[in-house]
C-alpha cells in the first residue's frame, strides 16, 4: 500500500508538521511507501519524501497537487487537518484537492470544537462526508463530532496520539542528571524537576505556572521549573520576543531566578527524552477548554510524568486514569495547590506517575503506526469501511 500524506511538514515549525513526520516514520514499517504533499508558507529546503508542495494561499496549487497524487500510484491519502494550515476561508482550498482525487482519503482531525462557526462547519461537513474514515484522538472528540452532526459515527476511528519509544523505555535513562544539567545550563542534581515544552505563545498560560512557583517553594524549595521551546514563529513575526521577555521579567520580579530556567531552542528528540524522563511533574496551564489533543501532554504521559493541567478536553480524558491533577482555568492559586499536592506528597506523586506509565504502552509510535496502517488499508475499499 502506498500512502500520500497531505499536511504541513518540516522544516516548517508547527506541531502538525512534527506530527506528520512522526506519522510518516511510523507508517514506513507497515506500508510500501509514504509520500508527502506539504503545505508551505514560504520557500523551504528540499526533502526527498516531499513529492510536491502546496503554497498555502495559492488555490491553483491544490488541484495541481491532486493531479500529482493521482499519477503517483498512491492507494490512499491521509490528510492532517487543522484550521489555519490550508488556504481559503477556514481552509476551504483543501476541498479542491480532495474533490479531484481518484483514490480514497482519510482525515485526522486535530481540532474538534463544541461549536463550529458556520464556515468551519461547512468545511468540516464536506471534509468528513468525502472521507472514507475520520481519525480522532479521543472518544471525547468522537462524541463532539457526533453531537454536531458532522459525520457518521460508524466511520470515526479513535487512534491515540503517538509518542517516541525513547520516552517510554527506561533504557534511555543513562546519565539523565548530567544530560539535563547540560541542556539547562545549570546543576540539576538532587532537584525535583517540573517542566513545560513547546512553542511559546500568549495562549499557553505560562505566566500562571511561573506565578505559582513561590507557593510551590513552600513544599519543594529546590524545585526547578524548565520552560523549553522557541517562541512561535508567527508570534515572533508580529510581536518579536515580547511575550518571552514578559515571562523572564516576571521571574525576575518574583525573585525565583534559581527555580525557573528557559531553554530557548527547538528540542531534538534526544533532548526531549532527556527533559521529560527527568521531569517528575509536567504542567499545561492552557486557558482554552476546546483542545481535544495536546501532543506535549501525550509525550509527558508517555514519559511517565505526573501532570498538572487545566481541564481542557484532552487533559480531562486522561485525568480519569489518575495521571492528571486538574486545576481551574486562569487560577494561579489553584495551579500552585495542584503542583504542591504532588511535589509535597511522594505517595501521590508516585500514584500519578504509575498511572502515566500504565497509559504509555498504547502510545508508542509503532503501535499507533500499526493501527493507522490497518485503518488505511480498510479505507481502500470504501464500501467495506466501518471504524
Amino acid at each position: 500500500m502506498k500512502v500520500a500524506i497531505v499536511s504541513t511538514y518540516p522544516p516548517r515549525k508547527c506541531g502538525i508538521a512534527t506530527f506528520a513526520k512522526d506519522v510518516r516514520d511510523s507508517l514506513r514499517a507497515h506500508t510500501e511507501e509514504v509520500m508527502i504533499v506539504a503545505s508551505v508558507m514560504r520557500r523551504e529546503a528540499e526533502r526527498s519524501e516531499v513529492m510536491t508542495r502546496i503554497r498555502q494561499g495559492e488555490r491553483s496549487d491544490y488541484s495541481r497537487a491532486a493531479t500529482i497524487i493521482n499519477r503517483s500510484g498512491a492507494d490512499v491519502v491521509l490528510v492532517q487537518h487543522e484550521f489555519g494550515i490550508f488556504g481559503g476561508a477556514q481552509g476551504a482550498f483543501l476541498l479542491d484537492l480532495l474533490r479531484d482525487l481518484d483514490v480514497p482519503y482519510c482525515v485526522t482531525l486535530h481540532t474538534v470544537l463544541e461549536k463550529f462557526t458556520r464556515t468551519q462547519a461547512s468545511v468540516m461537513q464536506e471534509l468528513c462526508d468525502g472521507a472514507a474514515l475520520v481519525f480522532v484522538f479521543s472518544s471525547r472528540a468522537k462524541d463532539l463530532l457526533a453531537g454536531a452532526g458532522l459525520v457518521d459515527p460508524a466511520k470515526v476511528a479513535v487512534i491515540p496520539h503517538g509518542a517516541p519509544l525513547g520516552l517510554i523505555d527506561p533504557a534511555h535513562d543513562a546519565d539523565l542528571v548530567a544530560r539535563l544539567s547540560k541542556l539547562v545550563g545549570r546543576d540539576t542534581a538532587g532537584r525535583p524537576v517540573m517542566s513545560t515544552f513547546g512553542l511559546l505563545s500568549p495562549g499557553k498560560g505560562l505566566e500562571h505556572a511561573i506565578e505559582a512557583i513561590p507557593a510551590v517553594l513552600e513544599v519543594s524549595p529546590d524545585v526547578l521549573y524548565v520552560v523549553a521551546g522557541r517562541t512561535h514563529p508567527e508570534i515572533v513575526k508580529r510581536q518579536g520576543e515580547t511575550y518571552r521577555g514578559s515571562l523572564e521579567y516576571l521571574v525576575e520580579v518574583l525573585g525565583i531566578e534559581d527555580n525557573v530556567v528557559f531553554v530557548d531552542k527547538y528540542l531534538s528528540d534526544d533532548e526531549l527524552v532527556t527533559l521529560l524522563r527527568s521531569s517528575q511533574v509536567f504542567v499545561t496551564p492552557y486557558p482554552g477548554r476546546e483542545q481535544v489533543v495536546s501532543g506535549t501532554l501525550s509525550f509527558a504521559v508517555a514519559a511517565g510524568c505526573a501532570v498538572v493541567s487545566t481541564p481542557y478536553y484532552h487533559a480531562e480524558d486522561l485525568a480519569e486514569s489518575g495521571a492528571v491533577v486538574l486545576v481551574d482555568f486562569g487560577d494561579t492559586p489553584s495551579l500552585a495547590r495542584g503542583i504542591a499536592s504532588l511535589l509535597g506528597d511522594p505517595e501521590a506523586l508516585a500514584r500519578a506517575r504509575a498511572a502515566s506509565h500504565g497509559l504509555a504502552a498504547q502510545m508508542s509510535w509503532d503501535v499507533v503506526g500499526q493501527r493507522t496502517a490497518r485503518m488505511l488499508e480498510l479505507s481502500t475499499d470504501r464500501g467495506m469501511v466501518t471504524a
